[in-house]
């Protein structure tokens, strides 16, 4: 069955994912921060783990669009021979070419349309709960994100 598209998504609870590849710049126990694009229409997406629950399991991420980024590009500057993604969830070596850390810098400048938050085990599979975010709407880093989605109160 194909995935959702992520410009047809609007807020709810127990969604199918839009997200069928990630690349985990950062990970403990899970990913941290990276990228990822929508299966449907290829849009790229930047997120970063806002809160977790107890266990580390939930995770709770803001996720904004990126403008001009192409993921296969970011793939192919990021990869090395040694290092070739694995899918769904690449965790790529650090330290990154130079050539990826410079790519990486310019494209979380770029923020373009579409943000939301996502409470979520695997961004890849079930979204617990997907909200969108106003333009602007301001996201601290700190926070209870799981009490403010309502995550583990259902």
């Amino acid at each position: 069955m194909a995935r959702p598209c992520c410009a047809e998504r609007t807020d709810g609870r127990q969604l199918r994912s839009p997200f069928s590849r990630v690349i985990a710049t950062g990970y403990y126990d899970g990913s941290t921060e990276g990228f990822t694009d929508c299966d449907t229409c290829r849009t790229v997406y930047e997120f970063k783990m806002l809160d977790w629950d107890e266990g580390q399991d939930i995770r709770v991420f803001k996720v904004e669009e990126k403008a001009g980024a192409l993921f296969d590009e970011l793939v192919e500057v990021i990869s090395t021979e040694q290092d070739r993604p694995r899918w769904p969830i690449w965790v790529p070596r650090s330290p990154f070419p130079v050539a990826a850390e410079k790519r990486i810098h310019d494209l979380r400048s770029k923020v373009a349309g579409a943000r939301f938050l996502i409470a979520t085990e695997d961004p890849t599979k079930r979204i617990l709960v997907w909200r969108s975010l106003g333009p602007d709407e301001v996201v601290e880093d700190r926070g209870d994100w799981l009490k403010a989605l309502g995550v583990g109160s259902e």
